[in-house]
């Protein structure tokens, strides 16, 4: 079903895929907003009871998929000021990866969800 060797079961497991887009507002507030250059808002995109790629295969095996929307408060950590090069380079490592935080979920199935811990 999710694919023959780990990595295509990798590929194929969509319901442990969340994308995400990060947008940094900073630039379009005006110059006296005293908003955080390091605090950026994050969009993401997911999907549950995907056990296959289409939605009809899906229904056929008695899953019903969703979408799933997040609203996410987020780090942008090169935006901290720091003089220190190992703190500068740890948050530059830091910046690949989601860190667990609050978000928002939107879904067609259940409405809108507090998620106390996301990534």
């Amino acid at each position: 079903m999710l694919g023959k060797n780990l990595l295509e079961q990798s590929l194929k497991n969509y319901n442990g895929q969340t994308y995400w887009v990060s947008l940094d507002i900073k630039p379009w507030l005006s110059k006296e907003n005293k908003f955080p250059a390091w605090l950026n808002v994050s969009f993401g995109y997911g999907a549950e009871n995907m056990i296959y790629a289409r939605k009809a295969d899906n229904f056929r095996q008695g899953y019903e998929t969703y979408r799933q929307y997040y609203l996410f408060a987020d780090v942008n950590f090169t935006q901290i000021p720091t003089r220190s090069k190992l703190v500068r380079s740890l948050f530059f490592l830091l910046n690949t990866v989601k860190i667990p935080a609050p978000a928002l979920e939107f879904n067609q199935r259940k409405g809108v969800m507090v998620r106390p811990l996301f990534f």
